[in-house]
């Protein structure tokens, strides 16, 4: 059964219900002590920040990264166009089943995830939607519409592969949300469940690359968007696990001070946890 594609992800009014209320279910399964909603506000506030803290190597792989995209961007229309070009059948059948996977059906995944791990008291499954839920508002929400807005790049299907950007125009080409969303979650989850699994990181990259095939297929996105926004997927899902796990290596490795009033003084009992 192919899943409908859903415009609620371009609806701001629709989009920020849908967050509030997962934001809220999930606030009430929270596996820590701190509020889902709070860690998220943390880590937006980090993330806005991020690169207040950049070394040289962080420096460095920005720079190549932008280097390569302008490079990339004189490639665009050559190699779009051969994409597009080459209709067929069996791409059309691709296209229309992987596209939602950019979009409403990666947040039905996270919901089964967040079922699992709600009902099924699976810490490992409740993780894996939180932080899917997490990078989508950092990734493909803040940082792509960021984006979006300040390079303003035209599609393709409006102006053709290799247009040139055209900065707060109003244009919505780069980088690509879809991608940015697909391969977000899909860090995601292998990140989660590759260790265990070894089938799982390529069903996940998998899935997050046909849906980027399918915005370059489809006319939507040029190339080089595709790659700057599931890029930015990536490295916001890593950036994410990182964060979650030194919190939880940290609250692992806590101390605990417990005073208790005797006759003869008080007593200070301390335990720590592993």
């Amino acid at each position: 059964m192919t899943i409908p594609p859903c415009r609620c992800w371009n609806d701001w009014s629709k989009r920020a219900l849908c967050v509030g209320l997962a934001l809220q279910g999930f606030a009430h399964a929270a596996e820590k002590p701190e509020p889902f909603t709070q860690q998220v506000w943390n880590d937006l506030d980090a993330y806005v920040q991020a690169p207040l803290s950049f070394d040289n190597r962080d420096w460095t792989t920005a720079a190549l990264w932008i280097g390569g995209l302008g490079l990339g961007m004189q490639a665009d229309r050559r190699a779009g166009g051969w994409v597009a070009d080459h209709p067929s059948g069996l791409q059309d059948d691709l296209a229309k089943t992987f596209e939602p996977f950019g979009q409403s059906a990666s947040f039905v995944v996270l919901a089964g995830f967040a079922a699992q791990g709600f009902w099924g008291d699976d810490p490992r499954a409740m993780r894996t939607a939180k932080e899917g839920l997490e990078v989508s508002l950092l990734g493909a929400g803040l940082a792509v519409t960021t984006l979006k807005y300040a390079v303003g790049r035209p599609r393709p299907n409006d102006a053709g592969f290799g247009a040139d950007p055209k900065s707060f125009s109003g244009n919505k080409s780069f980088p690509s949300g879809h991608a940015a969303q697909a391969f977000g979650i899909a860090t995601v989850i292998a990140g989660n469940y590759g260790d265990d699994h070894a089938w799982v990181p390529y069903a996940a990259y998998g899935t997050a690359t046909l849906v980027g095939w399918q915005r370059i297929y489809g006319k939507h996105h040029n190339p080089t968007d595709v790659i700057a926004g599931a890029a930015i997927g990536y490295y916001t899902a890593k950036w994410v696990m990182k964060r979650h796990r030194a919190g939880a290596e940290a609250d692992a490795t806590a101390w605990e001070f417990s005073p208790s009033l005797r006759l003869d003084g008080v007593l200070l009992s301390a335990r720590r946890s592993f």
